[in-house]
């Protein structure tokens, strides 16, 4: 009896799956619309664990204004993403962002790299009820993986119980969705102050009214 030959192993090489749940292509309820990001710099030993959200009144129109952010570049399919883009795209949103009178809220926390999901949990606490008091409609957070969408539900959820339930609509989106690459623009920019890069972005941000300086530090 001839012995059986081994087969080889194969590498599973299929990429993660999409988060499930998201929203994707659904309509922005209401008129005052808010989008949430996270950038992590490193900083010394630690990071800083940064949230931002970036508030308007003009989804519609921001929308359409990032519809045209690459017609030099026809046919791409790539969202935006502060760190792979060059100079150009970079001042285009943050000219977009500026135009459309975008007003963006920042916290972060300096934590080592295992401190970053109590972080984000107290930092979208902290927002999300700024964001009550402001009386935001919808809030669109950019989709991490589904343990963290389950994490910010449930801070949701806590941050509200005492009150009655989450005051605005919410759900989680990826990058697709052009709204959310404002929050990934100022971001970015938040993202070079922090490590020492060009910080040109920072201050247009900044003189425009869109960002009110540093984000503010949660001990």
């Amino acid at each position: 009896m001839s012995a059986r030959r081994a087969q080889p192993r194969v590498r599973n090489v299929n990429r993660p799956s999409q988060p499930s749940g998201l929203s994707d292509g659904a309509p922005m309820l209401g008129e005052l619309i808010a989008v949430i990001d996270e950038t992590v710099p490193e900083v010394g030993a630690g990071v800083h664990y940064v949230l931002t959200t970036a508030v308007t009144l003009s989804p519609t129109d921001v929308d359409l204004s990032l519809a045209q952010l690459f017609t030099d570049t026809p046919g791409r399919k790539r969202p935006f993403h502060w760190h792979k883009e060059g100079p150009a795209a970079r001042n285009r949103i943050t000219e977009i962002i500026i135009e459309h009178g975008v007003v963006a809220h920042s916290r972060y926390q300096t934590v080592g790299r295992r401190g970053q999901r109590d972080a984000r949990q107290l930092l979208l606490a902290d927002l999300s009820t700024e964001l009550h008091l402001e009386g935001v409609d919808h809030l669109i957070i950019e989709s991490v993986d589904d343990v963290t969408n389950g994490r910010d539900k449930r801070t949701l959820l806590d941050s509200f119980e005492s009150s009655g339930g989450v005051p605005f609509a919410y759900d989680w989106r990826s990058k697709s969705e052009r709204i959310l690459w404002i929050a990934d623009a100022i971001n970015g920019a938040i993202h070079d102050y922090f490590v020492g890069g060009d910080i040109t972005w920072f201050n247009q941000l900044t003189s425009g009214g869109v960002l009110d300086g540093e984000p503010r530090h949660l001990g």
